[in-house]
């Protein structure tokens, strides 16, 4: 689509998307509330807070934000989305860890031990989550607010089930979730990009 536009109408275009990807203030407070309740989810194994978490958490601009700086070839803006998505990753990890990972040691957190393994189904969704978003991104010029809270949650969540395996000391449950993290961020940001 891009290539289609001149370079005056394609710089109009970027523009109008890279305000629309932009995190400002709001991001990061419904990173911080959305950590809470994810902490909490995990905490008291309840499946509806973990997911209550994933729907408050923040559309996930800064992802779509860098596939479109690297179509683009905008470094800079880049650095912007790759930095904001990770303060508000980082300050989600804190408060999910803290909120999650204090519960006393006989507890298993048994959901936060269903993220330390790959499956299928949630590699699917985190993919087709990112294209989808990109596509509405591209087509409506608007973040699209189902596949963002899909794609929140396959990162959100195993970043949260990591912080409080750090916190309690447990690498098989920290470093299984961080590789689980890892992985679908790759690929939600290629396939946000393809």
């Amino acid at each position: 689509m891009l290539t289609q536009l001149k370079a005056d109408e394609r710089e109009a275009y970027l523009e109008q998307l890279a305000r629309v990807v932009t995190p400002g203030v709001e991001f990061f407070l419904l990173a911080l509330l959305a950590g809470a309740l994810i902490g909490l989810g995990f905490r008291l194994d309840q499946r509806a807070l973990l997911v209550a978490g994933a729907l408050l958490a923040p559309r996930m601009a800064p992802l779509i934000g860098m596939a479109l700086a690297a179509v683009s070839g905008s470094p800079r803006f880049f650095l912007r989305m790759t930095a904001g998505f990770l303060i508000a990753a980082a300050l989600l990890a804190v408060v999910a860890g803290l909120t999650g990972g204090l519960a006393p040691r006989g507890e298993a957190l048994l959901l936060a031990r269903g993220h330390i393994k790959l499956n299928l189904i949630d590699f699917a969704l985190v993919i087709a989550g990112a294209a989808w978003m990109a596509y509405a991104l591209g087509r409506e010029e608007r973040l699209a607010p189902l596949p963002s809270a899909a794609v929140a949650d396959e990162l959100m969540l195993p970043l949260s089930a990591a912080a409080i395996g750090l916190l309690r000391a447990d690498p098989a449950l920290w470093q299984g979730a961080a590789l689980t993290f890892a992985l679908h961020f790759a690929w939600a940001a290629v396939a946000a990009v393809g």
